[in-house]
């Protein structure tokens, strides 16, 4: 969040990731048309599939096994559906709480394709699988609906689907890839994009996700097949029984070529362009993403449309806002990292070392131990 400097209290503001759009909460959320048009049209799919059935049987006066199978199928299509456009809404409100922890993504993966085994084999189609052991350091929630709308996503457009788990040589991210050949016709007749993923709530949502993990997605077509490659910034490298992220907790590390806490997002409360611009220039290069705001008031309605992974606070804006903030956050993870910049010079205390709760530097020593500091209390928790 870029800061203007100044302490006057801003009004909320919420971020519609689905146009880039920042819209002032007193305006209210433009809706998204395009998606909305999509949704109707994905919708009128199974509707008519619906609709054709009941007319059969009305014409018929019979009811058979095939109109049982038929109007289950149209009923499981409407309901992924609107399954999807929740937890697009959901995602785009940016109000989600994340809760980061290590996760075994090939086992994730596994199951997930293992509980489809049987819908792949009713609907003709083939899986090859390729599994890697590879373990994120994400929220467990997240994972699982990114895994569940990749495969669901995949599926819908050939009837021979490869999945592959590894680690890349570099940077050695997590990379998983699904690649579908043997292109279905598209079921949505006259958007051409559609069949090849483009245009449908799926893919909507995918993204969506990936935008909320802060993950990498990538998809390339051709007129045979069509590859979708997500990659995991945050993966454990396990080096002796002891992984990566536990071994690099200097502030060496943090510039290192594996960056391992790229990705991570830092929230500063100041109004002080000048410490703003200091701090930026310390974790310049290192990966981690730093936002700014000028007062505990924005930062609380920061935190509540996105959760960072530590907050900083300059010791001039303490206030009874944040005071609340602290509390809020500690509730939802007694070890939430705080860090306080200290007005008093010759200050280092870190969180753990003293009875208090979070670790306290000056401004005269950041740039010899803040990287040091961050990396150890960002350590505690992920």
């Amino acid at each position: 969040m870029k800061s203007t400097g100044e302490t006057k209290p801003e009004p909320p503001v919420m971020q519609n990731s689905l146009n880039g759009a920042v819209l002032s909460a007193n305006v209210g959320v433009l809706p998204d048309f395009k998606l909305a048009g999509i949704i109707g049209l994905q919708l009128s799919e199974p509707l008519r599939a619906m609709q054709t059935v009941l007319e059969n049987i009305e014409q018929t006066q019979s009811f058979s096994q095939s109109h049982m199978l038929a109007l289950n199928a149209s009923v499981a299509e409407a309901r992924l559906l609107a399954m999807q456009s929740q937890q697009i809404a959901r995602l785009a409100s940016g109000r989600l709480r994340q809760s980061h922890e290590t996760m075994k993504l090939d086992v994730l993966v596994l199951t997930a394709l293992q509980d489809r085994s049987q819908a792949f084999r009713q609907r003709g189609i083939e899986v090859f699988q390729r599994i890697r052991p590879v373990e994120v350091i994400v929220d467990a929630a997240l994972l699982h609906s990114l895994v569940d709308a990749a495969l669901d996503w995949a599926a819908g457009l050939g009837r021979k689907l490869t999945v592959t788990l590894e680690m890349k040589n570099w940077p050695e991210n997590g990379l998983l890839t699904l690649k579908t050949s043997d292109v279905v016709s598209n079921p949505l007749g006259s958007l051409d994009e559609a069949s090849q993923g483009d245009d449908t709530v799926g893919w909507y949502l995918l993204n969506e996700i990936c935008q909320a993990m802060g993950l990498s997605i990538k998809r390339t077509q051709s007129n045979a097949d069509t590859s979708l490659s997500i990659e995991f910034t945050r993966t454990v490298k396990r080096l002796g029984g002891l992984s990566a992220v536990e071994m690099e907790t200097g502030p060496e590390s943090m510039y290192g070529e594996s960056r391992p806490m790229a990705g991570t997002q830092l929230l500063i409360i100041t109004d002080d362009v000048r410490l703003q611009s200091e701090i930026r220039t310390i974790f310049q290069g290192t990966g981690l993403v730093v936002d700014c705001v000028s007062n505990a008031g924005q930062g609380f309605r920061f935190c509540e449309m996105q959760l960072p992974n530590l907050v900083m606070i300059d010791q001039q804006m303490r206030s009874p806002v944040f005071d609340q903030l602290y509390e809020d956050l500690r509730k939802t993870d007694p070890d939430f990292p705080f860090i306080e910049i200290a007005s008093a010079p010759n200050t280092l205390e870190m969180a753990g070392w003293t009875s208090d709760s979070m670790s306290r530097l000056s401004r005269d020593v950041l740039a010899s131990h803040l990287a040091e500091t961050v990396m150890m209390d960002l350590a505690k928790v992920m």
